[in-house]
């Protein structure tokens, strides 16, 4: 099989990033922002003792930098920092935090004594600046912030500014709720500011309230932009009681980047089990999907795979596959119907959908494939225009009045998809089926040099449709394959 490991960086950009996700990429360069190194050469967690004791750790680093300063771990082999007494503080409005490498280095949370006991759990770090947090080369693991009373927020990264990620994995962490009509949000990361992560990871977490209360983001909300690009965000919930949680993967209130990522096997619920991109004032707001894929998600409610109510989304040589709802419309309303893979809603405003060389099939509502819908608002005082012919798409199954306005050269066949698995590259995609209807049918109008493997984005006589590019030299087995569901 073909494919590429990690890339070095000279490659991480295949061609211009949207001018947002551009300029919060500048933002949060260390380069010409950080100033003074503090070295860490303890992995003691360095919260007691005298100074000698507690010179070169990690607290007594973050305790004394000034706003602007690394803190420099990579020298650390100890594999572990645990906080047995509670999370990091930075007070500092910029600050960044270099480690070895995300799997040679965790900071692991206060997760590990008492399980019914509400006051042996903390955060890993609480980043109470309003600039950024720049973090490199590490893992956070097992934050746990809980209450009986109150609202909770970010189980492993809590931050008042903006979080810069690259080569972070931030794993198995919980916020969660026990409180009546509370809410619990961001499940792993929780920022008020933009959230960017590039070849990171955001998995096995979960944003839980009671089922009077409400949870969003089980592994992570932002009320900025989102911006990851070779990320994964995998095996996350936001749930509650019976139809509680909006989600599963991502709450985003801001613009959204998604590029060469995959959303997978999140689960939220009521809604939106991959990603709900939300925003009642969304006119100006913009999602991109490129490269990427949204596969295996599910919903208690409505919509397994992606939510958006931007009023600009593209999806470019994308897979969208594999999602579940458990209902197609919401009760009373029969007219406006929310699909089980991609959802683009008129409820807030209009849209402008440019839907480019993008594979959206076998997502389900009760084992019956509902792909993508465009549900208006009611009553429909707004629009849902999608991009003009040639587009490329393969959309197995649209309501009628989304279909109708889909271009006319959009496939319906069965793309023959195989598992989700490492196929090459830096996150998990459907291979094709050597007789997939998608091989060289789509197009390259995106510009991409690559697929979301990292290998050539067209590799016979057009790009394939979707997220992954059948290259000459693959080896194509052929058992495994799914075929698609009963249509409705």
């Amino acid at each position: 099989m073909s494919g590429s490991a990690l890339r070095p960086l000279d490659r991480l950009h295949r061609k211009p990033l949207p001018a947002c996700a551009a300029a919060l990429f500048t933002l949060a360069s260390p380069a010409s922002v950080f100033a003074a190194d503090w070295i860490v050469n303890s992995c003691d967690q360095g919260n007691s003792g005298d100074l000698p004791s507690r010179t070169g750790t990690l607290r007594f680093a973050v305790e004394n930098a000034a706003s602007g300063d690394n803190i420099d771990m990579t020298a650390l082999a100890c594999g572990k920092i645990s906080l047995s007494t509670g999370s990091i503080r930075i007070n500092q409005h910029d600050l960044a935090i270099f480690g070895p490498g995300s799997g040679q280095l965790a900071i692991d949370g206060k997760f590990v004594q008492n399980a019914n006991t509400y006051s042996d759990k903390d955060r890993i770090i609480r980043h109470s600046g309003t600039g950024t947090l720049a973090i490199y080369g590490l893992s956070l693991t097992s934050g746990d912030v809980r209450s009986t009373t109150g609202d909770v927020r970010g189980g492993c990264l809590l931050s008042n500014g903006d979080v810069y990620l690259y080569d972070v994995a931030v794993r198995t962490c919980s916020a969660k709720t026990s409180a009546s009509a509370r809410i619990a949000l961001g499940g792993a990361i929780y920022t008020l500011g933009d959230l960017i992560a590039y070849y990171s990871v955001i998995a096995s977490s979960n944003a839980t309230s009671a089922s009077t209360g409400n949870a969003g983001g089980g592994g992570a909300f932002t009320n900025g932009a989102l911006v990851i690009n070779h990320a994964t965000i995998d095996s996350n919930t936001a749930t509650g009681g019976p139809l509680v949680g909006v989600g599963g993967g991502a709450v985003v209130s801001g613009n959204a980047s998604i590029f060469a990522s995959t959303i997978s096997n999140n689960v939220a619920g009521r809604n939106a089990g991959g990603i709900d991109v939300f925003n009642y004032t969304p006119g100006a707001l913009v999602t991109t999907i490129s490269d990427s894929t949204v596969s295996g998600n599910s919903a208690g409610y409505l919509v397994g795979g992606v939510f958006a109510d931007s009023g600009h989304v593209t999806i470019e040589n994308s897979t969208i596959a594999f999602n579940k709802a458990a209902v197609r419309s919401r009760s009373g309303d029969y007219t406006n119907i929310f699909a089980a893979g991609v959802t683009l809603s008129a409820l807030h405003g209009s849209i402008a959908v440019n839907l480019q060389s993008t594979l959206i099939a076998n997502n389900t509502v009760k084992n019956k494939e509902w792909d993508l819908s465009a549900p208006y608002a009611d009553p429909p005082t707004t629009t849902v225009t999608f991009s003009a012919a040639p587009a490329n798409n393969l959309v197995r199954s649209a309501d009628t009045a989304t279909a109708a306005r889909l271009p006319a050269d959009t496939s319906t066949a069965c793309p023959l998809l195989g598992p989700l698995r490492d196929n090459g590259g830096f996150t998990a995609t459907h291979a094709l089926y050597s007789t997939s209807a998608a091989i060289d049918s789509g197009n390259d109008i995106g510009a991409f040099d690559f697929d979301q493997r990292d290998d050539a984005r067209v590799s016979g006589t057009f790009a394939d449709i979707g997220a992954y590019e059948v290259q000459q030299d693959d080896i194509v087995f052929n058992a495994g394959f799914d075929g698609c569901p009963a249509l409705p």
